[in-house]
């Protein structure tokens, strides 16, 4: 029974583990601006661009359509204006009745073409706004994009690529489930006595290669659906030389050490944990 006792209470690490995905912290998410056709592609995944280089080129038949029946509106009353222009030079020998109506005819065809110039302007730069330019220097980061792009609708707010700055860093932001999360902080600390808390991150993709990161941040906020339970989050740095995949969104497990705890508690602290809080309720 001792010996149980003394096994019992023995130090035993605790390590938090957690599911992450890696994100770059310097980058431009590519969305496409409207519901369009993109007609050309002009970047492949990996290519290095420059900021203000073409990335795609979008249309919008229903905007074109629109554009030219503007430019037609546009020319029919430009061509009105210019025959009652020619009409206002010659008034002087026509009726007060005449006059008047050439002159009303003058301010309503005017009116008419500044707002048709208006709505024109409007449209075109609707129209320029489907030629999708980078607004960083950096990698292209788009998987598979000439399968799932080139030629084919997209809708408004769909996300296109991404351009990832070659000297930026990376994070894995991870899930930390609420009722582990105290041992992450208490970990970490607080304040002037905050400590620098290593975690190793591994990939998916590459499960037999561990990375060190840093433990930067740790959110409490909870986030929860109908089937996982809440989940504040926490961001590891990882440096970027060592990182076996720079491919945003790739997932990774995280495990944070937390220090030592008895092997009593690392084993059972679920039901620990559930004891104690309904103790609390009681009391």
């Amino acid at each position: 029974m001792f010996c149980l006792i003394l096994i019992a209470g023995l130090p035993t690490p605790m390590t938090v583990s957690v599911r992450g995905l890696l994100e770059p912290i310097d980058h431009q998410i590519v969305y496409a601006p409207q519901d369009a056709f993109v007609s050309t592609l002009h970047v492949d995944h990996g290519d290095i661009v420059q900021a203000g280089d073409l990335l795609a080129t979008l249309i919008d038949p229903q905007l074109d359509q629109q554009i030219d029946e503007c430019l037609g509106e546009q020319s029919v009353l430009q061509e009105q204006m210019r025959e009652l222009q020619t009409a206002m030079i010659s008034m002087v020998n026509k009726s007060a009745e005449e006059r008047g109506r050439i002159e009303g005819d003058f301010k309503v065809v005017r009116q008419k073409l500044d707002g048709n110039g208006r709505q024109l302007q409007l449209l075109q730069q609707q129209r320029d706004q489907l030629t999708v330019r980078a607004q960083q220097s950096g990698r292209v980061v788009g998987w598979r994009m000439r399968q799932q792009l080139a030629d084919r609708p997209v809708h408004r707010s769909q996300q296109l690529m991404e351009v990832v700055a070659d000297d930026g860093g990376w994070i894995v932001r991870a899930e930390v489930p609420q009722d582990r999360i105290d041992h992450v902080l208490r970990r970490l600390g607080d304040g002037s006595k905050r400590t620098i808390l290593e975690a190793d991150v591994v990939f998916q993709s590459f499960p037999n290669q561990a990375v060190r990161g840093e433990l930067r941040q740790v959110g409490l906020a909870a986030f929860a659906d109908s089937t996982n339970p809440p989940t504040g989050i926490a961001e590891v740095a990882v440096p970027t030389t060592e990182l076996p995949i720079r491919q945003s969104g790739a997932a990774a497990t995280v495990a944070i050490p937390c220090g030592t705890k008895p092997l009593f508690y690392v084993a059972f602290q679920d039901l620990i944990r559930t004891i104690s809080q309904t103790i609390r309720i009681y009391l």
